[in-house]
């Protein structure tokens, strides 16, 4: 067991992998091994998926691929498979071979997005299902990232109910619905997220979101077992990670209110 420095001092602690809330996803940015070997030893314990950016690994050899994947596997990081990969494969209507090769190459997890397609439900549902039996974790991408109205907390609702029960594990906000809320001011401009959030369980849904002061509003609302992504930046996670403990000047530094 690791022992950790300046342990005599009592702060909120982590709660050990594999965790079931809190979780943190990563977005991998292109990292090479020498770089990720470094992420991996610098916070790799405070992550829970990473996630290829865009197209990325298409730039790959497949064996550099193979090998990404499995060190974070190492490390107790499961790994997915982009939203972008998915409308590719969509438009090409090539899922028959997208979902088998990336069970093939030892992905966990793959992402479900329709930010830049209009994809029929149907064909959502039915990739769902099919993930799913392949045994490979479904995390769906919902929502815009460029919204022309505010979400409706029932029709979401019922949408985000359907998804969990095609088999979706966790489903994602996009940012760009979260901004859409908040842009329009006032105390209470985010209370349909959280109507939302909290009549679906904290625990199915993962909010996107990027910099310390849109983690900070996330980390108020719902608290340290919100579950954040999955779009964190590598070198964002050690600024995160204290942040779900209440430490820092932009969470106030929270973790002395309860002491």
């Amino acid at each position: 067991m690791n022992r950790y420095a300046y342990d005599f001092l009592d702060i909120p602690e982590a709660r050990p992998k594999p965790r079931t809330r809190g979780l943190t996803f990563v977005r991998d940015p292109g990292m090479g091994l020498t770089a990720q070997n470094i992420f991996l030893e610098d916070s790799g314990e405070f992550v829970d998926y990473v996630k290829f950016r865009n197209v990325t690994p298409r730039l790959y050899r497949e064996s550099l691929l193979i090998e990404k994947i499995t060190r974070y596997q190492r490390h107790g990081i499961r790994t997915m498979s982009g939203g972008i990969f998915f409308q590719f494969a969509w438009i090409q209507k090539k899922l028959d071979k997208y979902f088998p090769y990336l069970t093939e190459i030892g992905f966990d997890a793959i992402e479900v997005g329709y930010s830049m397609l209009d994809i029929p439900k149907s064909d959502k549902l039915n990739a769902i299902t099919k993930i799913r039996e392949l045994g490979i974790d479904v995390i769906y991408e919902w929502g815009k990232k460029f919204p022309t109205e505010q979400l409706q907390v029932k029709r979401s609702l019922d949408e985000f109910r359907e998804l969990i029960s095609a088999g979706a594990n966790y489903i994602v906000i996009e940012w760009g619905e979260i901004e859409k809320l908040l842009e329009s001011g006032g105390g209470d401009a985010g209370k349909p997220l959280v109507d939302l959030v909290n009549q679906v369980g904290l625990e199915k849904v993962v909010l996107e979101v990027e910099t310390d002061s849109q983690i900070a509003w996330v980390l108020k609302q719902f608290g340290r077992d919100a579950n954040i992504g999955p779009n964190i930046a590598p070198e964002k996670v050690l600024w995160l990670e204290p942040m779900r403990r209440g430490l820092g000047k932009t969470v106030k530094y929270s973790v002395f209110d309860n002491m």
